[in-house]
């Protein structure tokens, strides 16, 4: 793989920063999403060594070459869970079944799009879902399981009681994400079925109840053509904290966070000179941000991207200078280490440091054998992290 962006990649009207109030454009990855973003010069060589190839292999064995795609890893300690597709023949016309891309377009309606769950500890497996569109990837939090509808809601899963909820998109409106389990509800940013309102929306797992927690408006995602993984994958930018409080950037170099339903967000003033793209909890107190330097604006050729640790009101930088992550998903914290994926070599590499000891805690994860997707984070619990890689042809979830 090379660092050279795709040919004939257009510039992209980056809807996300509607909020932000930037002006911001952006060279997708290509299709197959393994070429790095369009932001500013080479971080030049890494320093940093990469691991032995070796060490990392599939979690999940293929039964045939031609085995469906492993997609959208999500893992909370031994339960993993992802999506596969299979065409439904019928609907595919005279196209075979072997090399039908169920990723052209997930929403067509051609494939079977199953949800599954393994017990990486037992190896056993079971399919949780099957519908015909895939709109988002799973999600995992707090033994919760949750999963986009094709009729626009959701359907979710506790692993260990085997409680379920659902509502359908006409109850709960337009979910712009895959909700957030979090502090009992379910999380996501969309607008609210009774006054079209928009903004983070929760659903409370007790009441069933759907609330407007903020009317901030927040694009998850950038406009992406071409891309069916770039469509599904949909990284939110906001995140809720041990408080059970949805926090997000703001303008102006603020985080905000919400409150009690019905009651103005508190704006943290942080830093004016930082634009904040997104934000992840990393504990009580703790908030860790992607973000760019507001003076130097975030052009095509300009966009150097940062990760910032804040507590109490100072920041640590959490990111080296050779560093490019990617603008296109959130990083994730585990324990007390926040993961990125990262392009300073070319393709995209997963990094990630310790949060007490940015300096040196640095190191990269994946080796230079991974090929990894620049929309899909890598999932991460208990110190093992799991990621998509396409190195024998497919995608398949690996992991160390």
């Amino acid at each position: 793989m090379s660092g050279e962006r795709r040919p004939g990649c257009a510039l992209v009207a980056a809807r996300l920063w509607v909020l932000l109030g930037a002006s911001l454009t952006s060279c997708e990855p290509a299709d197959d999403a393994i070429s790095p973003d369009a932001q500013g010069d080479d971080g030049g060589e890494s320093v940093v060594i990469a691991p032995a190839p070796e060490g990392e292999r599939p979690l999940i064995a293929a039964s045939e070459p031609t085995a469906p795609d492993q997609l959208f890893p999500a893992l909370e300690g031994d339960d993993l869970v992802w999506v596969e597709g299979r065409p439904i023949p019928a609907r595919i016309g005279d196209a075979d079944p072997a090399t039908f891309d169920c990723l052209a377009c997930p929403t067509c309606g051609y494939c079977d799009w199953e949800v599954k769950h393994r017990d990486l500890a037992s190896g056993e497996s079971s399919v949780l879902w099957t519908q015909t569109t895939l709109r988002g990837p799973p999600r995992l939090k707090d033994g919760i399981v949750v999963w986009l509808r094709t009729d626009g809601g959701f359907d979710a899963l506790d692993l260990g009681s085997g409680q379920t909820w659902g509502a359908s998109g006409d109850a709960i409106g337009y979910l712009n994400i895959t909700p957030i389990p979090a502090a009992g509800a379910l999380w996501w940013t969309g607008y609210h079925p009774q006054d079209g309102r928009s903004g983070i929306q929760r659903y409370v797992l007790a009441t069933g109840k759907t609330e407007l927690v903020s009317e901030a408006w927040l694009y998850s995602n950038w406009d992406p053509s071409g891309s069916g993984l770039a469509q599904v994958a949909k990284s939110a930018i906001f995140d809720v904290d041990s408080n059970g409080d949805a926090v997000y950037p703001e303008n102006g170099g603020a985080v905000a966070r919400t409150g009690a339903v019905g009651q103005p967000p508190t704006r943290l003033e942080l830093d004016s000179v930082r634009t904040f793209i997104r934000v992840v909890s990393a504990g009580p107190d703790e908030l860790v941000t992607l973000d760019y330097d507001a003076e130097l604006g975030c052009a095509e050729t300009t966009c150097v991207l940062s990760l910032h640790l804040w507590r109490a009101g100072e920041s640590v930088q959490l990111t080296d200078l050779a560093a490019r992550p990617t603008r296109y998903v959130a990083p994730v914290v585990s324990g007390r280490r926040v993961y990125w994926l990262d392009h300073r070599d070319g393709p995209y590499a997963l990094y990630s440091t310790s949060l007490d000891n940015p300096e040196g805690g640095l190191r990269r994860e994946t080796s230079e054998d991974a090929v990894l997707s620049g929309w899909v984070p890598p999932a991460c619990s208990g110190g093992r992290c799991v990621w998509m890689d396409k190195r024998d042809g497919n995608w398949r979830i690996y992991g160390r």
